[in-house]
């Protein structure tokens, strides 16, 4: 989602179009999300990426915008990353990692996505905010279909990986009261629950209990019904919101699911802040929240609008930035790794 405030980032240095010959990627260039701030213990970073405004993936006769990357998920049958815009398109693209580190991400695809009759969506109805992938590790190539959230006009809709729509939105009255740009910001699939969905913002009647700031998180069926909720307490930095959840856990557990969660914070003349936590659904409506890394630019994080995540073979981790398409802002790929100590239960 788009930042509300002005914001006070750096420049990016080059505004010129990017160049894409063949499908090589010379003007994605490696950079530090780390720069001269302390070392946060149980986060080691494993390189960052900053991409171009656009890219000519494999088989494109022109260019495409790359930007307002919102979410994306890793496709293990395929092995590459997928990655949604909040104006409507998706990409697919492979990271490529020498030594343990991300040096490259190369594009392979890129689709507008459409209505049923084929017209690419646009507005409102092309903000999609959130992802997660069914079939995507199933031992079957190509048969991947995405799940994608929206906000404004909040659902989840499947669809093909041209970006055809299958079947009808999925919707949930859970959203009727979130703002229209503070919805459906998270996604993922949680084994034994299915479907989580988290809500950007606290919704309309949410509490604070000893001013500590709720958004809610809740199953969300196939069959539209909602099972199951939980009260998720928001990072203490003001105007905390959530960004992004991703399960850990790749098969059902006796013990409560992990997920990890990202957030973002924004308010000027505080610097952007992001937090990392690892959450433990207990019994509804109960979390376990453990607070694992908080990066802000205050103390030289050079951060931006981070709001997804995936997860790579091995236990490295993605995290991307949503540069709003402005020369303000910057589309980041950064690699990090979370110490198995971090990640344990407390």
């Amino acid at each position: 989602m788009p930042f509300r405030k002005m914001l006070r980032l750096p420049l990016i240095t080059t505004l010129a179009a990017t160049l894409w010959l063949g499908g090589c990627t010379a003007q994605v260039k490696p950079t530090s999300l780390q720069g001269e701030a302390p070392a946060q213990p149980g986060l080691s970073m494993c390189g960052t990426l900053a991409l171009p405004s656009q890219w000519r993936p494999i088989g494109n006769s022109a260019s495409v915008p790359l930007g307002g990357l919102s979410a994306m998920a890793w496709d293990a049958d395929d092995n590459l990353l997928h990655l949604v815009s909040d104006r409507g398109r998706v990409h697919q693209a492979r990271p490529v990692l020498e030594d343990g580190r991300l040096v490259d991400l190369r594009p392979l695809a890129s689709h507008r996505l459409k209505t049923q009759d084929g017209t690419p969506l646009e507005g409102k109805a092309a903000d999609a905010e959130s992802l997660a992938l069914e079939r995507a590790d199933d031992g079957v190539t190509g048969n991947t279909e995405l799940l994608i959230g929206f906000e404004q006009d909040h659902r989840v809709q499947r669809f093909a990986l041209d970006g055809m729509p299958e079947g009808d939105a999925l919707r949930s009255p859970l959203t009727l009261d979130a703002g229209a740009n503070e919805s459906l910001e998270a996604l993922t699939r949680v084994p034994g629950i299915g479907l989580v969905a988290g809500l950007e913002s606290p919704p309309d009647g949410m509490s604070a209990p000893n001013g500590v700031r709720h958004t809610l998180l809740f199953s969300l069926a196939e069959n539209a019904t909602d099972t199951r909720r939980w009260r998720y307490p928001l990072a203490s930095p003001a105007d905390s919101a959530l960004t992004e959840l991703l399960a850990l856990e790749k098969t059902a557990t006796e013990t409560p699911p992990r997920l990890l969660a990202l957030e973002r914070a924004f308010s000027p003349p505080r610097p952007l802040t992001i937090t990392l936590s690892l959450v433990e659904l207990l019994p509804p409506p109960q979390v376990r929240v453990t607070r694992l890394a908080s990066l802000s630019a205050g103390e030289g994080w050079r951060v931006d609008n981070m709001e997804g995540l995936a997860q790579l073979p091995g236990g490295k981790l993605l995290m991307v930035s949503d540069d709003n398409f402005s020369a303000l802002q910057r589309n980041l790929l950064s690699c990090f790794r979370l110490s198995e100590e971090a990640l344990s239960r407390y």
